[in-house]
């Protein structure tokens, strides 16, 4: 809070999915954050919720997103997916969200 933290709202995406609900806190946000976790498993409910026009189209208008571990690969152009965990053989591209990093410098 001392650093400028305001609210956190959460947008539930796997459950209690309200599409209006969540476009609406999207909007209403300073910055997106996406958290961690499994990448495949974040951009397919992405996908499943059709949240990926919405956010690319905040991005494209200027709001901030960051995110932390698969979050943060979430953001980028592509990511590693395998058919079969087992056999690298299998190895595809999983499209995420590609959006272009810059670099941000923090000041007290």
């Amino acid at each position: 809070m001392d650093a400028g933290a305001g609210n956190v709202t959460l947008v539930p995406i796997v459950r209690r999915f309200d599409p209006a609900k969540a476009k609406d806190i999207l909007l209403a946000s300073d910055i997106v954050f996406i958290s961690g976790g499994d990448v495949d498993l974040g951009m397919k409910y992405l996908r499943k919720r059709d949240l990926i026009p919405s956010l690319r189209e905040l991005y494209d208008r200027g709001k901030l997103f960051c995110g932390i571990s698969a979050g943060a690969i979430m953001l980028c152009r592509n990511w590693m997916h395998w058919r079969d965990p087992d056999d690298d053989g299998t190895v595809e591209l999983l499209d995420c969200l590609g959006f272009r990093a810059a670099a941000l410098r923090c000041s007290r």
